[in-house]
């Protein structure tokens, strides 16, 4: 059971991805910062996790603990010209689990879902 509940999780936590918001001629919203990178994260187990970005080569920005079945609004970190992962550790039964390298541009919205 512990084993297919790491297996979702891994897969859901590989599921990071980055989207860049769409170019328009409206005026730019209050979350489209220049040198931000904005990140939401959808728990959709039962157990909490801690959520971290980490540059590569440092930068560590926590984003908290999301409960389970819950959902985080979105968070503005700063922007680096580097690629990031998404680190998730679980409350209980332990294990940290991290995203594939994103390259995320300015102003993006980057999606945990776990």
């Amino acid at each position: 059971m512990i084993g297919r509940v790491c297996g979702a999780l891994l897969l859901l936590v590989a599921c990071a991805r980055s989207r860049a918001a769409p170019e328009t001629n409206a005026a730019p919203s209050p979350r489209e910062g220049g040198d931000s990178v904005f990140v939401e994260v959808v728990n959709d187990n039962y157990y909490d996790a801690r959520i971290h970005i980490v540059y590569d080569g440092g930068g560590r920005f926590t984003l908290g603990t999301v409960p389970g079945n819950q959902r985080q609004p979105a968070r503005a970190i700063p922007w680096q010209p580097r690629p990031l992962v998404a680190q998730v550790s679980l409350i209980i039964g332990g294990g940290t689990y991290q995203s594939d390298k994103i390259d995320a541009a300015p102003g993006a919205v980057i999606e945990i879902l776990r």
